[in-house]
């Protein structure tokens, strides 16, 4: 007896935008690399293609590649891939697993606002809220005067320091990180 999927379930395995798809090279011809992914076509053409050119150059058809899709309907009724997306996500997901880990990791603080320092880590921003700074860095703030806070702040731009991440959104992209 073959085993029969309802549309429902069929509509339910469709990738949407933004899923992390896997599938295999069928062909690169042109500045398409078209992709196939079981259940539809996938291409990665345009400016995806050439932002991603190096990576693509090593890829040949019958390899197994993930990508993000970008676009459901589109370039000739197919789905629209990336890998620069899907680096992104990429570094998040690595973001994610140092946390669940409850590792601390090197960041360098690249900004500062009034609320605390902007700290990047893998390439991804995250905020230091001033709560959260070590006791030698908040003594550095209690010996200054609060209204030039800014002014103390900015001192520290260039510095590097351990973090913990204390929180982290995968869907907004938004990263909370501790010195304690």
């Amino acid at each position: 007896m073959v085993n029969k999927k309802k549309n429902s379930e069929i509509f339910d395995e469709f990738p949407k935008e933004g899923d992390i798809v896997e599938g295999v090279v069928l062909e690169k011809k042109g500045k398409n690399v078209w992709v196939d992914l079981g259940i539809t076509l996938g291409v990665i053409f345009g400016r995806e293609y050439l932002l991603a050119r190096n990576s693509l150059r090593k890829i040949k058809p019958g390899e197994k590649i993930k990508a993000k899709v970008i676009e459901v309907n589109g370039y000739r009724g197919s789905l629209e891939l990336s890998l620069r997306g899907l680096r992104e996500e990429i570094k998040w997901e690595k973001i994610r697993q140092i946390k669940e880990e409850g590792k601390k990791i090197e960041g360098k603080v690249v900004s500062v606002n009034k609320g605390g320092l902007l700290v990047k880590i893998n390439d991804i921003q995250g905020f230091l809220p001033i709560s959260h700074f070590s006791e030698k860095r908040l003594q550095v703030l209690k010996d200054s005067d609060r209204k030039d806070l800014l002014k103390t702040l900015q001192k520290f731009v260039g510095e590097s320091l351990e973090v913990k991440i204390l929180n982290l959104s995968l869907k907004t992209h938004r990263l909370v990180l501790s010195e304690k």
